[in-house]
């Protein structure tokens, strides 16, 4: 899922700057840019596709993992064989992720004026998540073996670690998204978009650590450092996000005259191409707009409430709003694959 939603911010980013050399491209250079329009987003897909069986095996490896962690430690030994076998099916889909993305070669510069280099790093970001990912099921399988033979000691260090490990992957991806945020200038709304991507990713990191002080480590002050985190996040993001609209706006007015001044059919049918991408855009906003809402509601989270859950359970409220950007990326990716046709 974040490599989709990685691929959609670059791939949409690219439709801003089109805008304005359309109006007066040459029927060609028109033409060469919706083509390369469209094979950016072929390329995307092998890349996405090759990254879905890993991605459903991890949704079920985490699922084994928080089933694992639920309940006494008594019970967690007939759980193992479940967490094994996720493990082993995760470790397969992912060794299979890894032999997809070693046969794509990376995007060439090609026509069109839109260059290679930041889409390569999609494809460079996918391999080492992959990677890392394999890592951890591996830290698994040393769970499942220490268990097998009574080691407690190797049990405690691992088992909670477990646990967090998928936690600090997500803050491992607010990093990678505010690299690629500069990609984007500021007076881009794409750059704004990134910002509702980085501000989600933080939120549920914020939202992940501090459970795991509060439940895991009985740690006092856990809901209090959350919540002055999700205020000062949340004015952030609402910052960002009303300067990406006026920057949407702003773009929109520029694409609808290069649309009248266009001189030639190919030029109208870019533009009709990357007119679909102010609307996904302008949706994300809306994501950004109701994740500043919740972050605010939830700031007022108290320490015992935090305390008692028995999983994350913010986590799980941000993950709706992940699912809701997979959906606007999906939308992305299928409005790109039509581009030119």
């Amino acid at each position: 899922m974040k490599i989709r939603i990685l691929a959609a911010l670059l791939v949409m980013g690219m439709s801003a700057p089109l805008f304005a050399a359309a109006a007066d491209a040459p029927q060609s250079s028109a033409a060469e840019m919706t083509d390369r329009l469209r094979a950016i987003g072929q390329w995307m897909q092998r890349v996405t596709d090759a990254m879905a069986g890993s991605n459903e095996a991890a949704l079920a490896f985490f699922r084994a993992v928080e089933e694992f962690s639920s309940g006494d430690a008594a019970k967690a030994r007939e759980k193992i064989p479940a967490l094994r076998a996720a493990a082993d099916n995760w470790s397969e889909a992912l060794a299979a992720s890894e032999t997809r993305l070693d046969r794509i070669e990376p995007l060439g510069e090609g026509a069109g004026q839109i260059p290679a280099a930041q889409f390569n790093r999609v494809l460079t970001d996918a391999r080492a998540l992959v990677a890392e990912m394999r890592r951890q099921a591996a830290d698994t399988q040393r769970l499942a073996d220490a268990f097998d033979r009574g080691d407690e000691k190797t049990v405690r260090e691992i088992a909670p670690m477990l646990i967090r490990g998928g936690f600090l992957q997500l803050r491992q991806q607010v990093t990678i998204y505010r690299a690629r945020q500069a990609i984007f200038s500021p007076s881009q709304s794409n750059h704004q978009m990134a910002s509702v991507t980085i501000g989600m990713y933080q939120a549920m990191s914020v939202a992940a650590e501090s459970w795991f002080a509060a439940a895991i480590l009985k740690q006092n002050g856990a809901a209090a450092a959350q919540g002055a985190q999700f205020e000062e996040l949340a004015d952030q993001l609402e910052h960002e996000v009303q300067t990406g609209r006026r920057n949407l706006e702003r773009e929109k007015a520029t694409l609808a005259s290069a649309r009248a001044s266009a001189r030639n059919a190919p030029t109208r049918e870019l533009a009709d191409a990357v007119e679909p991408m102010a609307k996904l855009v302008g949706n994300a906003f809306t994501i950004g707009e109701d994740l500043v809402g919740w972050l605010r509601s939830r700031a007022q989270t108290s320490q015992a409430s935090l305390a008692e859950q028995r999983q994350p359970q913010l986590l799980s409220e941000l993950s709706a709003f992940e699912q809701r950007y997979v959906t606007l990326v999906a939308a992305a990716a299928a409005t790109l694959g039509q581009a030119g046709r």
